[in-house]
C-alpha cells in the first residue's frame, strides 16, 4: 500500500495515546508517516509525541491546534496535512485504539478493486462496533 498515512486526532489522552504509537511499532509493514493532529491537550500529549519521535520508528508529525476543533475539526485538519504531503491512502483513527498485526496487509489486499475501505474495531469484550 503506497504512501498510506495514518491519521490520529487526540484532546487530553495522552496514555491512550501512547498505547496507539506504541502499536504501530509493532507492525510488520507500517505508514509512511503518522499525522498527530492535538485538539489543544493540556496533558502531557505534546511529550509522548516526541519521545515517540525520537525513537526513530514511523516518522510521527505533530500538530497542535490552538482550539479544541473536535473530531471533525482535527480530522479535516489531519486530512488536509496528508494529502498535502502526498498520502494515498489514509487511515483515519482515535486516539484510543490500538492497530493490530497485519492490519495493514489486510487492507492491502483490497486496495486494488476499493478506493475507500472502512474498518471495524472492537470493544475491551472484543465485541465489535
Amino acid at each position: 500500500m503506497e504512501n498510506l498515512y495514518a491519521v490520529v486526532v487526540t484532546y487530553n489522552r495522552a496514555d491512550f495515546l501512547q498505547n496507539l504509537l506504541d502499536s504501530f511499532d509493532r507492525l510488520s509493514t507500517r505508514p509512511a508517516r503518522i499525522l498527530v493532529v492535538d485538539n489543544a491537550s493540556t496533558d502531557h500529549t505534546a511529550d509522548v509525541v516526541a519521545r515517540a519521535s525520537a525513537a526513530g520508528g514511523t516518522p510521527i508529525q505533530y500538530e497542535r491546534l490552538s482550539v479544541n476543533a473536535g473530531g471533525a475539526g482535527g480530522f479535516s485538519r489531519g486530512v488536509e496535512l496528508a494529502l498535502e504531503s502526498g498520502a494515498e491512502w489514509l487511515w483515519l483513527m482515535d486516539d484510543d485504539v490500538e492497530v493490530l498485526p497485519g492490519a495493514v496487509e489486510a487492507l492491502d489486499r483490497f486496495t486494488p478493486e476499493y478506493s475507500c475501505l472502512i474498518g471495524r474495531r472492537y470493544d475491551a469484550t472484543s465485541s465489535r462496533h
